[in-house]
């Protein structure tokens, strides 16, 4: 903390902290005034407002058209009034220990600026009442103003973080909300005008004539005349130097300051004496699951909290590991900064970060021992955010997430061997902030009775893809569930996910080590005046393991290059109420597609291949979502493109019928949940559900050919991982090519999905086991009428985009891939037939075929389907339906189309080829008669 030179108003301030009484009925004092500002106490006359001049609670602040008074309230919050205003001090309550307290005023005409202070940090401690509107504050600078003859209430944001006007909010400094009509129903944001900017300098720069409240305007002679000088200017600096250690200055009472204005101006500087800090060492060694003692890895073992001792220049303290000292560092800036830093370690010389937060609210040192990212070293401090201020305010809370500088990866939760096809530095808009959802009224560390109060949950999520075709690199991640798990030391929250390093690679995938918010010396979690900032990680403690690998035996990966343990510091961005946020999904149904990778090592040939998996009964695809939970559920049935049961064909395996992968919530039962969160409508995801019993794998123990086959469901025999995630949280990212994600289908819902997956195979060669995984599979889904909702005549065009997992051989190296096309579809409802074709796939150019629907059933949901070619060697189906939108007139029912599709066959170039994904689209046009 950084501390100045002092006012004799700033003095007043301090008393409040030094526990100085000061009048309960008090609030501020005028620090500024020109003539003509008149206070005017409840049931009393007015009075000529000075300097120094006490603002009772509840008077009312009256300026006449020269008139202006700046008032400074004990929070630091001060109101400049402007002329030919009325301002009422309704309520103000400040508890200066505590930091809380709430402050209400009313403006009846007029305009003021207001300079938020400590109490304005909070959600709605600040408000501001006019006829017209509620102007809500949080921590800015607004210019506000009511001007009953034209009936507008405005709040302009100069600074800071947001002004909301009748609930609408605005968030980018330089915008103003103006709120008119009858009851201010109407509410308009804009960028400011340079009018307004100059209607407010001119107010509160007073007008011609005014004097800034000197009653004798001093000229040149009386400065020359006067010795201020003397003791300041006509001084040499070494006579101006202050010697020694500067004493504290006794602050003046608030009950004198009607009658005393202090004239003492020194600094006043205290010691730093005790730090209380904690310390994350790194050891020279730590122990995997299995036993296995590496060097150097870089798992923090060593936890301690130590108090620090010493000056303001050097601090050091004795631990059990030896000597730690560093130069204390501290912000007094509005915003966080990082800026090198350095420490003395039992291990050596650490150098490296340190992330400062507003007001040194949070303080993290990220260093290296000697320059060896296998020695980190970390050290937490910081200003614990009061309990209460951890109550919900039934909102989505938008964190930003910084880097972790170990581990040289932007994916959050990842190491370096994690990061696919993403390099140290590069932009990528397929990963997400972190997401929190405020339960209403609960705190958000607590989900007891998340039955009323709503689930607390978080979501995070990566997509990214390098390249394409032989050479493309692919990630996806996601971790999401009870924010109560982030802060429980006997629950954690598992990344789910899945990498490919390279297209010629198997995907792999590891149980990541648990996420938890780590705690500071004194336990606390969430640092600031409302959980502004916290640290996610590892919560480390000296028995910490190195999850197992759970990848392919030939990627020559190490339990080293899994040591992904990761601190991210994260730091508040915006908050969003629920009630400014589309939360109306229910149930919505559609398609999925995805490559099944199985590992059978007993099993040779096409047992070991890729095969690809999609559905075509969109009722076997489901999502369902609870928005007083915040949380969502369902499942992914898919079926073997090729078996069915019967014949065997090419990329198939001979074994697996279908799979059901379920995740969240159980539908229908929401006491049986899984770790899931839906922030709103377009951002949502999930994990697996942990009932072993919801995931299955349907197989035939019978041979090819024989009839009837005979089928077993078996159950998952350990806990899936799985993930569905939207493509809005990861910002519709698809691979860069010709194909770009649909941007007018909003109201479609599409994403990626994903597993890791151990069961049972009753075929003996199998040895009883199974081990399949699909990384990065892809779902669509939506509202989907019946065959009798949709239009019984007219025409319509669609367009989207399509994306697909390519699974092509040469016969030597095997290649895995995702690929886009532009999706486009003709359809005459009254034939109930049409065109579909994905044109620029991969590749290969177009792929194409008709399309019609099969039933026909009035109240089946509606379905169409048909074959497609590339018109020479490649040969799929295509199964899709058409979706309900926003559009007006006789048309929502079918705005949109969603389905899925495989291909297989022979390249061009003669590879071996197969691919299967989804498509989405959109009507611009609408329906044609």
């Amino acid at each position: 903390m950084k501390y100045f030179a002092t006012t004799a108003m700033a003095l007043t301030l301090l008393a409040t902290v030094s526990g100085t009484a000061i009048s309960a009925s008090s609030v501020g004092v005028t620090s500024a005034v020109n003539p003509d500002a008149f206070g005017i106490e409840p049931g009393k006359s007015n009075r000529k407002l000075i300097l120094g001049k006490k603002v009772i609670f509840k008077e009312r602040i009256r300026t006449s058209q020269k008139g202006l008074v700046q008032i400074l309230l004990l929070d630091g919050s001060s109101f400049t009034v402007g002329p030919n205003s009325d301002l009422v001090i309704d309520e103000f309550v400040y508890d200066p220990v505590a930091n809380t307290g709430k402050l209400t005023a009313s403006l009846a005409k007029g305009a003021f600026r207001f300079i938020g202070g400590r109490l304005s940090k909070k959600s709605g401690a600040v408000k501001v009442k006019t006829p017209l509107a509620l102007i809500g504050i949080r921590g800015a600078i607004t210019n506000i103003s009511f001007d009953p003859t034209n009936n507008q209430a405005s709040c302009s944001l100069v600074f800071g973080d947001n002004c909301n006007v009748n609930g609408n909010t605005v968030y980018q400094p330089g915008y103003t909300a103006v709120a008119s009509g009858s009851n201010g129903g109407s509410v308009n944001i804009a960028p400011t005008t340079s009018q307004q900017i100059n209607t407010f300098q001119t107010l509160l720069s007073g007008p011609l004539g005014s004097t800034g409240g000197a009653f004798v305007q001093p000229t040149d002679q009386i400065v020359e005349e006067s010795s201020v000088d003397e003791g300041n200017s006509d001084k040499s600096p070494k006579q101006n130097s202050k010697q020694g250690t500067p004493s504290t200055v006794q602050s003046t009472d608030a009950n004198d300051v009607d009658d005393t204005l202090a004239d003492n101006e020194q600094f006043v500087i205290p010691q730093v004496t005790r730090i209380q800090q904690r310390i994350l060492f790194s050891g020279s060694t730590f122990t995997t699951g299995s036993g296995t003692v590496l060097n150097g890895a870089g798992i923090p073992s060593f936890n301690q909290s130590v108090e620090f001792s010493g000056n303001s220049t050097t601090t050091s303290a004795q631990t059990s590991a030896g000597i730690v000292s560093f130069t204390p560092v501290s912000n007094s800036t509005n915003s966080s900064i990082s800026i090198p830093t350095t420490a003395s370690t039992p291990f050596g010389v650490a150098t490296g970060d340190v992330f400062i937060g507003v007001d040194d609210a949070l303080v993290f040192h990220q260093l290296f021992a000697n320059g060896d990212t296998d020695v980190p070293f970390y050290l937490i401090r910081g200003t614990e955010t009061p309990e209460a201020d951890l109550l919900g305010d039934g909102g989505v809370r938008t964190y930003k997430l910084a880097q972790d500088p170990r581990q040289q990866s932007i994916i959050p939760f990842a190491s370096a061997a994690f990061g696919g096809g993403v390099p140290s530095g590069t932009s990528v808009d397929g990963i997400s902030d972190f997401f929190v959802v405020e339960p209403n009224g609960a705190d958000i560390t607590d989900d007891t009775n998340k039955a009323t109060t709503g689930a607390p949950v978080f979501l995070q999520a990566s997509v990214s893809f390098d390249g394409n075709g032989d050479t493309q690199k692919s990630v996806g991640f996601l971790v999401a569930g009870s924010t109560k798990a982030l802060v429980d030391e006997n629950l954690d929250v598992r990344r789910r996910g899945s990498v490919r390093r390279i297209a010629t690679e198997n995907s792999f995938a590891s149980d990541a080590a648990a996420q938890q918010i780590v705690e500071g010396p004194q336990e606390e979690r969430f640092y600031g005046d409302d959980a502004e900032y916290f640290i996610i990680g590892s919560d480390i403690n000296d028995a910490l393991e190195v999850n197992q690998l759970f990848a392919a035996d030939n990627l020559g990966l190490t339990v080293d290059d899994l040591a992904d343990t990761t601190f991210h510091v994260a730091e508040l961005d915006s908050e969003t109420p629920l009630s400014g946020l589309s939360r109306s999904l229910t149930t919505i149904t559609g398609y999925a597609a995805g490559t099944v990778e199985p590992q059978l090592p007993a099993l040779a040939g096409p047992g070991n291949l890729p095969f690809t998996v999609r559905n075509v009964d969109p009722a076997d695809v489901n999502l369902e979502f609870n928005a007083g939970l915040n949380e969502l559920g369902g499942f992914i049935k898919v079926t073997d493109n090729g078996n069915d049961g019967v014949t065997l064909l090419a990329g198939t395996d001979p074994h697996v019928v279908s799979y059901q992968f379920s995740f969240g919530f159980e539908p229908g039962n929401t006491a049986n949940f899984g770790q899931s969160a839906y922030i709103d409508d377009d951002r949502f995801g999930a994990a697996e559900n942990e009932d072993l019993a919801l995931s299955t794998v349907t197989t035939t123990d019978i041979p090819p050919g024989v009839t009837p086959p005979t089928q077993v469901v078996s159950p998952a025999t350990e806990t899936p991982r799985t993930y569905v995630v939207s493509s809005a949280v990861v910002n519709n990212a698809i691979p860069a090519g010709v194909a770009t994600a649909c941007s007018t289908c909003a109201f479609l819902k599409w994403g990626y999905w994903g597993t890791q997956f151990r069961s049972t195979d009753p075929t003996p060669a199998q040895g009883g086991e199974r081990n399949d995984w699909v990384h990065l599979g892809t779902w669509v889904a939506g509202d989907l009428p019946t065959q009798g909702q949709l239009p019984a005549s007219g025409t319509a065009s669609y367009s989207g985009h399509a994306i697909a997992s390519v699974a092509r051989s040469n016969g030597v190296t095997l290649s895995q891939y995702h690929a886009t096309g532009d999706l486009a579809v003709n359809w005459d409802f009254g034939s109930r037939s049409g065109t579909l074709a994905i044109n620029n796939f991969d590749d290969i150019g177009t792929i194409s075929g008709a399309i019609s629907d099969p039933s026909g059933l009035a109240t089946a949901t509606n379905t169409f389907s048909g074959a497609l070619t590339d018109g020479v060697t490649l040969f799929g189906n295509t199964t899709g339906s058409f979706a309900s939108g926003p559009q007006t007139g006789n048309f929502p029912v079918a705005q949109g189309v969603i389905g899925n599709f495989d291909l297989s066959g022979t390249h061009s170039s003669g590879d071996a080829y197969n691919a299967t994904g989804i498509y989405a689209g959109s009507s611009a046009a609408g329906l044609i008669p």
